[in-house]
């Protein structure tokens, strides 16, 4: 069996900490976004954001998918659908749409 790993919806994540960005400077934060189950371990799913990528999300003016397997539990897109890097609150370097 493999890891599952569940991405709840924008409504149920969990803001566990906030703070300032050291890259940015701006306010940030770090979100729950599921968990993950891989047979008899478990373990939380969550990213840190920049908090105006988390108002945009929440506020419908940025969309996200789930990212199985990867190093961040989402990816987020603008309405252009360019990928937006959570950190910085801009198209991320490597955007691309889907």
């Amino acid at each position: 069996m493999g890891t599952i790993c569940t991405n709840n919806t924008k409504a149920q994540w969990k803001i566990e900490k906030t703070g300032t960005l050291k890259k940015t400077g701006q306010p940030g934060m770090y979100v729950i976004t599921g968990t993950w189950d891989d047979w008899g371990t478990d373990g939380i799913l969550g990213a840190y954001m920049a908090k105006s990528v988390y108002d945009k999300i929440q506020s419908g003016e940025y969309g996200y998918r789930s990212t199985p397997y990867a190093d961040l539990p989402i990816r987020v897109f603008n309405e252009a659908g360019k990928e937006i890097d959570l950190i910085e609150d801009k198209e991320a370097a490597h955007a691309k749409a889907d």
